[in-house]
């Protein structure tokens, strides 16, 4: 689940598939803590607190509400 946010598609494949490991990846720390709450304890589900992209590299994460992006955020997400 890349661009895990708060979790929801990571509970859905888990629903679908219980027996499946699921790696999560999640750079924004208020999305990791609620990640990590609602997903406690559970072996099956990895959240690794970085995010994903063709380089190994730090970089700049630009948010606009709830959405998030290595790349600039246009004028259409903020409005």
């Amino acid at each position: 689940d890349v661009g895990a946010n708060q979790g929801y598609w990571t509970l859905l494949a888990h629903t679908i598939l219980p027996s499946a490991s699921i790696n999560s990846f999640e750079p924004l720390p208020q999305y990791q803590s609620v990640f990590s709450s609602q997903h406690t304890g559970n072996p099956k589900i990895t959240l690794h607190k970085v995010g994903v992209g063709s380089e190994n590299k730090e970089a700049i994460m630009n948010v606009a509400n709830h959405s998030s992006s290595f790349l600039e955020i246009g004028e259409n997400i903020t409005n």
